[in-house]
């Protein structure tokens, strides 16, 4: 019995050690969890050191442990310089002490603890690139969940009121010719990049690249007859004014007057004589249009902006120029405004223009 105590006291103390370690370990684990958390919201800090405000938060909570010295590392960040939706990985490591002499002579006179932890970077620019790597390539983008469908009619049209009809229909791909002199030109065909399905449903990303009728062709390259009169359908009023003063008539013969710019041209009619077989008319022509409201456009899903660093007064209106259709959120009411730090949808991603979103000023103790 004389030789069971002293062995039962022994193993009391190092139970006692072996749990004040296990517990400087967990400590250890939420120091670089604060390191990370830090250096992933400030990744263009440049100063680490021992006077920074990233080793005071570490320190400030060291104070807890019977553990030292404690060594914190700098952030390292995956790919380097730090990219937005990269990885840092911050360690520290500390001695610590133990009560027993057993315990002490069997790891040396103190054992050495050490965590780390890696957090995702949520700073910072989202497409620039890194010296030893580059950003993670954006998703592809989302399959839709939504019919688009080909715009009908589409041939006639005008290559201007034809481009209107695709984005209309929801259709975010591109569309070939860009706008420019052949807006008034008319469509007489097209191809497309997808192959439509069953139901004659096609992706939102589908790219189209129409054709169109040629100028006629004259030795002079002049129309004898007056100017080419140029198709309008489709187009909306102010998009038509242009093409209509571009190709050579009077601004003043565009009938009806007052027209407001975002009206959709239906039908044209041009006086007072017809029009000649070449396609040309008197500059001093009127053309008068028939209008219809511009229809909403089908968009399905949109690119989600970049907001850090933005005020939380301007997030609203970048949000909806975006074409997102529901109202943004804030962490922390309390404390507006302020500059956004955290975003809870990634930028420069495609989402459903009806998603939701949330803004905070600092990532802290979020997700």
């Amino acid at each position: 019995m004389a030789l069971l105590l002293p062995l039962l006291l022994l193993l009391l103390v190092m139970s006692i050690d072996l749990g004040r370690a296990f517990f400087g370990w967990i400590t250890l684990q939420n120091l670089s969890r604060i390191g990370a958390n830090y250096a992933a919201t400030h990744p263009d800090l440049s100063d680490w050191g021992p006077t920074s405000r990233y080793q005071e938060l570490i320190l400030r909570d060291a104070q807890a442990i019977n553990c030292e010295p404690v060594a914190i590392t700098d952030p390292v960040f995956t790919p380097y310089p730090a990219v937005f939706g990269g990885d840092v990985t911050v360690s520290v490591t500390c001695g610590f002490a133990l009560l027993t002499p057993i315990g002490s002579a069997l790891v040396g006179g103190s054992l050495e603890l050490g965590a780390a932890s890696t957090f995702p970077v949520r700073a910072g620019c989202p497409d620039c690139e890194a010296v030893s790597g580059s950003p993670p390539p954006p998703p592809p983008p989302p399959p839709p969940t939504a019919c688009n469908r080909e715009p009908n009619p589409f041939v006639g049209l005008s290559v201007g009121g034809a481009r209107n009809a695709w984005a209309w229909a929801g259709f975010t791909g591109t569309f070939t010719p860009a706008a420019g002199a052949d807006d008034g030109r008319t469509v007489t065909g097209r191809s497309i990049n997808q192959v439509p399905d069953a139901d004659g449903c096609l992706p939102h990303w589908t790219t189209v690249i129409v054709v169109f009728d040629p100028l006629p062709a004259q030795p002079d390259g002049a129309c004898p007859s007056g100017t080419y009169v140029p198709n309008l359908a489709n187009m909306t009023v102010g998009e038509a004014k242009t093409v209509w003063q571009a190709a050579g008539f009077l601004a003043e013969n565009f009938l009806p007057d007052g027209l407001t710019g975002n009206l959709v041209i239906v039908t044209q009619t041009i006086g007072p004589a017809e029009v000649a077989p070449d396609g040309c008319a008197d500059p001093a022509s009127t053309v008068t249009v028939t209008t219809m409201t511009k229809p909403k456009a089908d968009k399905q899903y949109c690119v989600v902006p970049v907001f850090i660093g933005m005020w939380s007064d301007d997030a609203q209106a970048a949000w909806t120029a975006a074409g997102f259709t529901t109202f943004v959120g804030f962490l922390t009411p309390e404390l507006l405004p302020y500059i956004i730090e955290y975003q809870s949808l990634v930028g420069a991603t495609w989402e459903k223009c009806g998603s939701a979103i949330t803004f905070g000023p600092n990532p802290e103790g979020t997700p």
